[in-house]
Parts: structure tokens; C-alpha cells; sequence
């Protein structure tokens, strides 16, 4: 089971918009990828990534609170009784100009399920 959605919307909007703020302003679309690797259950050690959709090449450091809200998303589903092995968000703005948000479990080796929709709300850059 999940946690529900009034735990998991503020965990998303803080992830949406520290992604937005860490990136170049010219990235239109975010991928963040938390992963427990080989660690065990029970531990808060993540190998975090971001990336760019588009092609970019600039590499981006993930903040302490980027970090700090991956560790505490994934410690919300495991108290919930779905720890996930790996979260796949991407951050992206639409033909509007809005920014969106998805995000991809994965809870063991071999599956994988679209747990939540949301958006990190209205936002512009500068």
C-alpha cells in the first residue's frame, strides 16, 4: 500500500521544484533517478542522478534537499509497506509552459509500476 496523497503531494512538489531551481534554465525536461543499488533494505543510502531528456550535457550535482526529500519519499512508502529499489521522476514543461510531474517505481528487481501523477505546480524560472 502507498502512502496516501497528502503525504506524497508535498514530497512531489519539493522534488519538482528543487529540480527546477538545480537545472539550466534551458532544460525543458528533468529525469531524476533515485537507486538503492545493491543496498539493503532498511538503509537511506540512494545513488541519485539527474539528467536531461533533451540531449544536454551539463552535469548537475544533486542538492542536500534534493536528496534530503528522495530519502524521505522513500521512507514514507516503506512505512506505508512499499519500500521501492528505485524512483524514476521526470520533470517536464508542456506546450503551455506549465511544468509537470511523473514519477516511476520500481519495488523489486523486476517490476515496475507508475505509482503517482502530480505536478509541481505553476513555475517559472528566474
Amino acid at each position: 500500500m502507498k502512502p496516501p496523497h497528502e503525504v506524497q503531494a508535498p514530497l512531489y512538489q519539493r522534488l519538482g521544484d528543487e529540480l527546477i531551481a538545480l537545472t539550466p534554465e534551458r532544460w525543458r525536461r528533468i529525469r531524476f533517478t533515485a537507486d538503492m543499488g545493491s543496498h539493503r533494505v532498511g538503509t537511506s543510502e540512494l545513488a541519485c542522478t539527474i539528467t536531461s531528456d533533451e540531449g544536454y550535457s551539463e552535469h548537475v550535482e544533486p542538492s542536500a534537499e534534493l536528496l534530503n526529500t528522495a530519502r524521505e519519499l522513500r521512507t514514507a512508502f516503506a512505512s506505508h509497506g512499499a519500500p521501492w529499489v528505485r524512483a524514476e521522476c521526470l520533470v517536464y514543461q508542456d506546450s503551455s509552459g506549465e511544468w509537470r510531474f511523473t514519477v516511476d517505481y520500481r519495488y523489486t528487481a523486476w517490476a515496475g509500476h507508475t505509482a503517482a501523477h502530480g505536478r509541481p505546480g505553476r513555475r517559472t524560472r528566474g
